[in-house]
């Protein structure tokens, strides 16, 4: 998720074990910790721009990183604070609020590598948007609250509060599978590898995507609170079986590049009306094909691009 949810959410989990009166230091830990995998952004692969933009959501996220991340934190922060508070105590807290970072993106739709080194595959439970203003404003309530009170019940029901909507997004989800369920049946279609993308910001607005039979197809499923599951049906396009269908004659760094960039797509690569290989997870068009990114063959190579926004 965004980097503001992913500090309260450290921050929260950290206050929630610690001490009344260590409530305003172990905040700061926690938030630094939580947000802390993020530093794979500025990782970067000399000459490689696309592996540089793989390493996000990849070994930083992993479970068995853990240690390593939290004791980076816990080092840094020990030193920042002139070594004011016993270093294991700043590793427990550390640990606490990294923990809950590849978990809580394993919960959108993006992909995290979060088994990394066992399994090298992205992992997307699909239930929650990327950003949403119920994940990130209570958690931030309850850690502000309690730093001013010095009380643990604030950050704790933050803490309550972000599980009980978690809970609430995944049922959305499994609203959403049981009515596309139905339009699958009616097309007579066996889904291969259906995602769900719920839209920023609402886990009432779903983006389906699923292949069958060498096509993507995308629809729209809209989950109203107190009203029925409704699905509008999209349309179809050819998906990109292999880096041949763009370049019928590869260099070996094209087929490189393009397979990497196919599994960060999950398979859901296709061709644009502009010449982009569009990744159809993320469209502006809920059941649409106009892709927010993909790749371009520009001089021989492989490159990354985005498309204008476009909302609907």
């Amino acid at each position: 998720m965004d980097p503001f949810s992913q500090g309260f959410l450290g921050a929260a989990a950290a206050q929630s074990v610690a001490h009344k009166k260590e409530q305003v230091w172990v905040f700061l830990l926690g938030f630094f910790a939580g947000a802390l995998a993020d530093v794979d952004v500025a990782i970067k692969i000399p000459g490689d721009e696309i592996g540089s933009f793989l390493l996000h959501r990849h070994f930083t996220h992993g479970l068995f990183f853990i240690p390593i991340g939290a004791a980076v934190a816990a080092l840094l922060y020990w030193l920042m604070v002139r070594r004011k508070y016993p270093f294991k105590r700043i590793f427990l807290f550390a640990f606490v609020g990294y923990a809950t970072h590849g978990v809580l993106d394993a919960a959108t739709s993006y992909g995290t590598v979060l088994l990394w080194p066992l399994s090298n595959e992205r992992i997307a439970w699909d239930f929650l948007p990327i950003i949403h203003a119920a994940v990130t404003f209570p958690l931030a309530i309850g850690c502000i609250y309690s730093l001013w009170k010095k009380k643990l019940w604030p950050v704790r029901v933050g803490l309550v509060w972000f599980l009980v909507f978690a809970g609430f997004s995944f049922y959305q989800s499994q609203r959403v599978v049981a009515a596309h369920d139905e339009v699958v049946a009616a097309r007579e279609h066996t889904p291969e590898n259906r995602r769900l993308m719920p839209r920023l910001g609402t886990v009432a607005d779903w983006r389906v995507v699923y292949r069958h039979n060498g096509q993507i197809y995308a629809d729209r499923a809209q989950t109203p609170l107190f009203k029925a599951a409704s699905i509008e049906e999209g349309g179809a396009v050819p998906v990109i079986n292999g880096v041949e269908d763009i370049v019928p004659t590869p260099t070996e760094r094209q087929r490189y590049d393009f397979e990497r960039y196919n599994w960060f797509a999950d398979g859901f690569l296709a061709k644009t009306g502009n010449g982009m290989i569009g990744d159809m997870r993320y469209t502006s068009d809920p059941k649409g094909f106009e892709p927010l990114w993909g790749l371009k063959l520009e001089e021989g190579n492989f490159v990354r691009v985005r498309a204008a926004f476009k909302s609907n």
